[in-house]
């Protein structure tokens, strides 16, 4: 579900969910997490590369973050360190 503000649309997780802890969103737009960002999860965007590996990269924090009580408080870290995946 998207909201348009101020020009762009923004991504409100809380249409998934009312209990943020489980979602992740992955977006090559900032602008589209700015209502979540501590649920995000920064990629570069994609335009038709066969060789684009940033998914598959991605596999392993994936898999860890199905151990933590709470994504947020490992991927309000990651945001932080602007680390595009």
């Amino acid at each position: 579900h998207c909201t348009l503000e101020l020009g762009s649309y923004i991504k409100d997780l809380s249409v998934v969910h009312s209990d943020l802890s489980s979602i992740v969103i992955l977006d090559n737009s900032p602008g589209a997490y700015r209502s979540h960002p501590d649920n995000a999860i920064p990629i570069k965007s994609w335009f038709s590369d066969p060789g684009d590996t940033a998914l598959l990269n991605l596999l392993p924090m994936l898999d860890a973050l199905r151990f933590t009580a709470d994504v947020r408080s490992v991927l309000s870290r990651n945001l932080h360190q602007h680390r595009l995946w």
